[in-house]
């Protein structure tokens, strides 16, 4: 394998080889040491210049390449975007994106506290405290670079900040607006941010940089720019292929990555896998090296059954939430909301979902007094319009999902019914989240929201999730609107509600259970009226905008000043349980279940330790934050075992014999 050093003597080495023929052979994937970063692209050859220590043929082609099963695909690589959390999202991001600070090995806060060496050559705090700087000052490695050639500069952390402060559905925007000034100087190599006042955060922000090069020059939609192949990657690894048909996206060793730790295997394989009994099947016979699947019953003592496989469990941060939505005419009152979640068995969802008997759902906090009535709607004004009844001429609830997201389409299905039965006329509204995010929550228009969120850490986290937004995110017009909240569906509008899970991930699904309006005409309500939102949703997808809780977080930050690690640490922890018993009064959220993953190793895959169990665990991408360090053993190969007749015809996409080009 590629060992860490840089030897010097290179040239010697190649034309050495090159006099005994066996330059191809050596140089096929190997790692690139590039210099400082050209400003052409130049392209991406398997001929770079690089050190390989281990002997041609060593290692067959077949074991090149580790394959690990997932339960889906997503059409969307874009970390950034509230509708893009799945964990093949958070892995592509983590092994082809640079960012400024990363996640220790194995660290139990999940939080960014290690400088990336390899992309910044010095991080250095020039007013404030290494606790809460005021102003900060990064300076990159001038041989950081993307996978085209272009330098990994400051226009790439301005990029960044601008997206996250300006549009639509997007999470953390209380980190960045933080940010008063950002100036990049030196050539892009030097990058001064200056903050609002004392940010504790400060390590959180400038994470999974993007290419600003192509999609600012090309201006392309923050919202779907990353569909399909990325432009381009600055990590260890590069997006190779992504093919949502197949269920499958390929990562291949990034031959320009400049870092100090090469990847040890050629490509890294992401593969959708039908279900668990294929999956266990594909272990067996070596078709995978690991599976991450959804915790369903005895999933886990199923696969521990399986001699060779070495198997444990972990949590991933986001819980899937049901948010209702305060600026809709009838959850802007306190009442309405109370009804709404006390109709919802949130257990037997759980339980639904995750198919899972054992199940329960994530804790909800403390629930408000059944009397209390109020608003909480961004004009503050008490609003209390009748629930639609079964039956009834009121247009039903409206639950929306991210059409891409199958569980959340499945969940909004399953609120409906519980409503349903519960007398209160509901119906799932399964749209693209840009319609979602951009147009229908801010304009009113859809009652909740049910989406993939993390339970907020921290004092940025605190105020992206539950502050008031009151940035200038521009309302979007949908691909197609929605009849007015008081019409009356129709009987046609109510068949259209597809039979199979999977129909819904469809954009086309987009008129699921509704009458629609002209097609791509925006609904009056967003964009006129008094009533109609300034802003697009962020990942605070409530619209709670509450004095209280906006001065329980201002206070906090004004208090971080001059406290030790320690001192900010007990601050955010109580301000943090001072805003969840705020918010929970509120009734706006209802945590449906959490992401609990099984993972399994295959006896052929060579990680970090020999127990899988001392693999450190991100708490966003679980094993495969060590992926890097993987390889293939050679004498437990696929080739050596059996394939069963009832698996081989479905692998066709997760074999593990491609060889790279």
């Amino acid at each position: 394998m590629v060992e860490n050093s840089r030897p010097r003597r290179l040239p010697a080495v190649m034309a050495a080889l090159s006099a005994a023929g066996l330059v191809g052979a050596v140089l096929v994937g190997c790692q690139a040491r590039p210099s400082d970063a050209p400003t052409i692209a130049a392209p991406q050859t398997a001929s770079t210049t690089q050190e390989e220590t281990e002997e041609p043929g060593t290692v067959p082609d077949e074991l090149r390449t580790v394959t690990v099963g997932l339960d889906n695909i997503p059409g969307d690589l874009n970390p950034h975007l509230i509708g893009s959390r799945s964990l093949a999202t958070s892995v592509v991001a983590q092994l082809t994106l640079p960012s400024a600070f990363t996640v220790p090995a194995g660290s139990a806060s999940g939080a960014r506290t290690e400088r990336n060496t390899d992309l910044l050559e010095s991080v250095k705090v020039t007013e404030g405290t290494e606790v809460a700087p005021t102003k900060v000052r990064y300076v990159l490695r001038p041989d950081a670079q993307w996978s085209d050639g272009t330098p990994v500069t400051g226009a790439d952390f301005d990029y960044l900040h601008q997206q996250i402060t300006g549009r639509s559905g997007v999470v953390d925007p209380g980190g960045y607006a933080m940010i008063d000034k950002l100036s990049v100087s030196a050539g892009g190599r030097t990058v001064d941010v200056t903050f609002t006042g004392p940010d504790p955060d400060w390590r959180e922000l400038f994470a999974d940089l993007l290419p600003s090069h192509i999609y600012r020059t090309e201006d392309r939609s923050f919202d779907s720019m990353m569909s399909g192949v990325p432009a381009a990657s600055g990590g260890i690894f590069r997006v190779r292929g992504v093919d949502t048909a197949r269920g499958e996206i390929r990562l291949d060793r990034n031959q320009r990555y400049w870092g100090e730790t090469p990847a040890r295997t050629d490509s890294i394989v992401l593969s959708a896998v039908p279900d668990s009994r294929t999956a266990t099947q594909m272990l067996r016979t070596g078709q995978l090296q690991m599976l991450l699947t959804g915790e369903q019953g005895v999933t886990t003592e199923s696969l521990a059954a399986v001699p060779g496989l070495r198997v444990r469990e972990m949590t991933r941060r986001p819980d899937l939430v049901m948010t209702l939505n305060t600026t809709a005419p009838r959850m802007a009152s306190l009442t309405n909301r109370t009804r709404v979640t006390d109709a919802l068995d949130a257990d037997a969802l759980a339980r639904i979902l995750t198919q899972d008997p054992s199940a329960t759902a994530p804790g909800t906090g403390v629930a408000a007094d059944d009397g209390e009535t109020g608003s909480t709607g961004r004009d503050g004004s008490p609003a209390t319009p009748a629930l639609p009844t079964v039956g009834g001429e009121l247009t039903p609830l409206r639950i929306g999902a991210d059409s891409r997201d199958a569980t959340a389409v499945e969940a909004a299905r399953r609120v409906v019914d519980q409503l349903t039965a519960a007398g209160i006329a509901a119906e799932p509204v399964i749209r693209p989240s840009a319609d979602l995010y951009g147009s229908f929550l801010p304009a009113g228009e859809v009652d909740a929201v049910i989406a993939w969120q993390e339970t907020p850490e921290t004092l940025s986290e605190l105020r992206s999730r539950y502050g008031c937004d009151t940035t200038d995110r521009s309302v979007s017009r949908p691909s197609t609107g929605l009849p007015s909240v008081t019409a009356v569906p129709t009987s046609e509008s109510q068949s259209t509600e597809p039979t199979e899970t999977t129909a819904a991930t469809e954009s086309t699904e987009s008129t699921e259970t509704l009458e629609p309006t002209e097609s791509g005409e925006p609904t009056e309500s967003a964009t006129e009226g008094e009533d109609a939102a300034t802003t697009g949703r962020t990942v605070n997808t409530s619209g709670l905008c509450s004095a209280e809780i906006d001065g329980i977080i201002d206070a906090a930050l004004l208090s971080v000043e001059g406290l030790s690690e320690d001192g900010v640490s007990s601050l955010v922890d109580a301000t943090v349980e001072r805003v969840s018993d705020a918010v929970a009064e509120q009734r706006i959220d209802v945590p449906l279940t959490g992401d609990r993953r099984v993972i399994a190793a295959g006896r052929d895959l060579v990680g970090p330790e020999p127990r899988l169990a001392d693999w450190p665990l991100d708490r966003d991408t679980g094993p495969l934050a060590s992926a890097a360090t993987w390889r293939r053993a050679e004498e437990t190969s696929a080739s050596s075992s059996p394939t069963s007749p009832t698996a081989a015809a479905p692998m066709t996409s997760t074999t593990t014999d491609e060889e790279d080009d």
